[in-house]
């Protein structure tokens, strides 16, 4: 898929939308042979309950298109993708962190019912758009799933709580580590109040 191309046509089924265009003439009256009075073309699409009318056939053209794309327009509704990475500063021999991602996407309904998402295309300085299936499950060129929830006041509120709980723990381990309490740490791993390794993430570290 490039990503410079609008690949949404390609995402939907097609349909085509039946247009009739007419040629009107009005003539004069009078005698034989009667001249042309005016002349006009009328476009219709009964299944759009569109009917216009007018002498310039390319504005009418224009005018036609800028309503089917009204008709089939996508309206797209923000969504979160959501995950815990991990995460490295390089000033260390070896690191263990973590972060909190969060990025937006879209999802939009198209005119025979699919849904679709969009996208920056971020490695390329956020930009351009790139359009897809919904994936219902999101995941990763890497195959690793990330939470998808939209975009609500609710979970708006939810992650900033999330984060700031996530600052708390950063302040803590802090602490944790200083000059005067990092011996009386180690010393004592299970009684600071973090979980205990499961066994990948022991091998994780191997």
């Amino acid at each position: 898929m490039e990503s410079s191309k609008d690949s949404r046509p390609t995402l939907v089924k097609e349909k085509v939308v039946p247009i009739e265009v007419r040629l009107l003439k009005q003539m004069n009256e009078g005698e034989l042979p009667r001249t042309e009075k005016s002349v006009e073309f009328l476009l219709s699409c009964p299944e759009l309950d569109i009917r216009m009318v007018g002498s310039d056939i390319e504005a009418l053209r224009k005018a036609l298109w800028s309503k089917l794309e009204k008709t089939h327009e996508i309206t797209w509704e923000r969504w979160y993708l959501v995950q815990i990475a991990p995460t490295v500063s390089y000033s260390g021999d070896i690191e263990t962190g973590f972060s909190l991602s969060q990025n937006t996407i879209y999802r939009g309904v198209a005119h025979d019912g699919s849904i679709l998402m969009r996208e920056f295309d971020r490695g390329r300085t956020f930009g351009p758009w790139r359009y897809k299936p919904w994936p219902g499950i999101y995941r990763t060129e890497g195959g690793k799933v990330i939470a998808c929830i939209p975009a609500t006041e609710q979970n708006e509120a939810a992650m900033d709580e999330f984060r700031a709980r996530i600052r708390e723990l950063q302040r803590m381990l802090g602490e944790l580590v200083k000059p005067e309490t990092i011996m009386q740490t180690l010393a004592n791993l299970s009684g600071i109040g973090l979980p205990a390794p499961q066994q990948q993430s022991l091998e994780a570290d191997d």
